[in-house]
């Protein structure tokens, strides 16, 4: 039986002898990266998505993005196995096409299972500015709350049953399979899980609205300025940066330790996979 409580303690005592290793790799490969994307963002927000500046910032937060997603992969092998940065750096670009093709393909099962609420919407005649609440049958909304609440459970259920895709990707060179390997490993424990999904969420959420509110008033009332690369909004882009970084980071080290903890038990040996 895994307790969380053991795979948080051995987080901890990895982030703690390897935080020099990990610096580079959190630096460039996720703080400098998630930093232009908040300023991206403020881009975007600024001067719509359709504009040039617009649809420039949205190439930028995607390139980013996979920045970001490799930096965190090379961290998950930092922690599945003793790597050099270098050695973890590779390991990322090995496993990132086979990640990125995983999210794609879940994307897509998403968008295919969000349909029917979108044909109802379509039925409704929602898509053509009539969304007047004559226009939109009784029969229409019930069916509409009820998927809703439906796929929001579903989603949760499927988030906590495939947390570890990533680690089993990275450790045992799966591809798609990895799907159901983490389906497999996590039997039993998707109530913990989703504990732990909401709780990374929350305090994300809280620290990301602090920044952006209290801060970013602070800052603006002492520094002033307008727009997206005024000295107060890079600063508070900085701050975001910083908080999801941290966050980012023990998540991945969690998720990691998680995986070995749970694949302990069908293990003969060590994986190795450099």
């Amino acid at each position: 039986m895994v307790k969380m409580e053991s795979v948080w303690n051995a987080m901890a005592d990895f982030l703690r002898a390897h935080k020099r290793a990990l610096l580079p790799l959190v630096i460039l490969g996720l703080f400098v990266p998630l930093t232009i994307g908040q300023l991206a963002e403020m881009v975007q927000a600024e001067t719509g998505s359709e504009t040039a500046p617009g649809i420039a910032a949205s190439l930028i937060s995607f390139l980013v993005a996979v920045i970001a997603l490799w930096a965190q992969i090379s961290i998950t092998a930092m922690a599945l196995e003793p790597l050099s940065a270098g050695a973890a750096a590779r390991t990322g670009l090995r496993r990132l096409p086979a990640v990125i093709g995983i999210l794609v393909l879940v994307t897509i099962v998403l968008m295919v299972l969000a349909l029917p609420v979108l044909f109802v919407f379509w039925r409704a005649g929602m898509g053509q500015g009539a969304m007047h609440a004559p226009d939109v049958s009784p029969l229409y909304l019930a069916f509409v709350v009820l998927y809703a609440i439906l796929y929001a459970v579903a989603l949760v259920v499927l988030i906590a049953r495939l947390i570890v895709t990533t680690p089993v990707i990275v450790a045992e060179r799966n591809g798609l399979s990895a799907l159901r390997r983490s389906w497999q490993l996590t039997r039993g424990y998707g109530a913990a899980i989703i504990g732990i999904v909401l709780l990374f969420g929350i305090v994300a959420l809280i620290a990301q609205l602090a920044v952006k509110t209290v801060l970013g008033s602070i800052l603006l009332l002492f520094l002033g300025g307008e727009g997206s690369f005024s000295l107060s909004a890079i600063l508070i882009a900085c701050a975001s940066g910083i908080v999801l970084t941290i966050v980012s980071v023990i998540q991945v080290a969690f998720l990691a330790k998680l995986y070995l903890a749970l694949s302990r038990p069908f293990r003969s040996e060590a994986a190795s996979f450099e």
